[in-house]
């Protein structure tokens, strides 16, 4: 190998470990989640399915990032779809006691991918607190139609049946 082809192969080597990290960085679709505060909010105060999917710069959770990118084309319109780095989540100690996917012991068992289904009534008036959606672990195929089934498939019914004129 030639000097100039060495260099060359270096820099490229080089900027693909510096971008690895940026999955999902500039993506239309998928929303960059920066700490477990934000994960709440999601969570929380959404009449939509939520995706989180938790990701660190591995090779599984690279080889899945086109993956989740293509769900997200194809369902954004019916689901929200996010993504937390668990290296930068580590940064913090704090957050990472809160949230044991993304210690480094679990790393290998990255990426996770968790849907949070709305709450049917989201605010309670008898208890004066909001109702936490159901989280769903996706377990199935790694092919983008798989997930955005799974997603649809825990989408609320918006309708109701009627039984006079008069509910209309």
């Amino acid at each position: 190998m030639k000097a100039g082809q060495f260099a060359f192969s270096l820099l490229i080597v080089s900027l693909l470990l510096a971008s690895s990290n940026a999955f999902f960085e500039d993506d239309a679709y998928i929303e960059i989640l920066p700490n477990i505060t934000s994960i709440g909010a999601v969570a929380t105060k959404t009449d939509f399915v939520a995706s989180i999917l938790f990701y660190a710069n591995t090779d599984r959770c690279q080889y899945f990032a086109p993956t989740y990118i293509k769900a997200a084309d194809e369902g954004h319109d019916l689901i929200k779809f996010y993504a937390i780095d668990c290296d930068k989540l580590a940064e913090n100690e704090t957050d990472l006691e809160k949230l044991p996917a993304c210690k480094p012991s679990n790393r290998d068992s990255l990426p996770l991918l968790s849907f949070f289904e709305p709450a049917p009534t989201p605010f309670d008036p008898k208890s004066g607190s909001f109702a936490l959606p159901k989280e769903h672990y996706y377990q199935g195929e790694a092919n983008a139609g798989d997930i955005v089934q799974f997603g649809k498939d825990l989408m609320p019914a918006f309708s109701k049946v009627v039984q006079t004129q008069q509910e209309l």
